[in-house]
């Protein structure tokens, strides 16, 4: 009985496709780089901050190392296959660095990156992307427990053609 119920769920989940369960067909997701964004041909423009290292407490550090817009998306199950599926709106996404002394990853609870009217942020640590609108500053708050702690703001580099 064990045997026939572990190999219809091998059967179930082989019919499914491995691959379209392992990236989680349907969610909405970002490049991690914006290598990635490019060779997934998402990638539309890239995004300069005027300060990219900012120091937090106990010696930690969070360091921007690039920024850029691309196409939302998600991965779609076509043949079994997860393929790569532009969604209808812009984003804009920062790949950044979060640690602290000994290259030792930082505790990222409470160190959030809002945008400018606190309607939407992203924990540090973790993917930040955030729905763009076509313009060509965006303003983000860095804040620990709501308190303020840097307002970094990114410029559209007008010199890349999106693809």
């Amino acid at each position: 009985m064990i045997k026939i119920f572990c190999t219809s769920i091998l059967i179930t989940l082989y019919g499914c496709g491995l691959d379209c369960i392992d990236k989680k067909t349907g969610l909405h997701k970002s490049s991690y780089t914006m290598k990635e964004s490019v060779e997934k041909k998402l990638f539309q423009f890239e995004m300069y901050s005027d300060k990219i290292e900012f120091n937090l407490d106990s010696g930690k550090l969070f360091k921007i190392k690039n920024a850029w817009v691309e196409n939302g998306w998600t991965y779609e199950c076509v043949n079994n296959k997860a393929v790569v599926t532009k969604d209808s709106f812009l984003q804009f996404v920062i790949n950044g660095d979060f640690n602290g002394e000994n290259n030792t990853y930082i505790d990222s609870l409470g160190y959030l990156l809002m945008e400018k009217d606190d309607s939407h942020g992203g924990y540090i640590g973790y993917g930040l992307s955030y729905e763009y609108s076509g313009e060509d500053t965006i303003t983000l708050n860095l804040k620990r427990n709501k308190i303020l702690i840097e307002t970094i703001h990114f410029y559209k580099n007008n010199s890349e053609i999106g693809q």
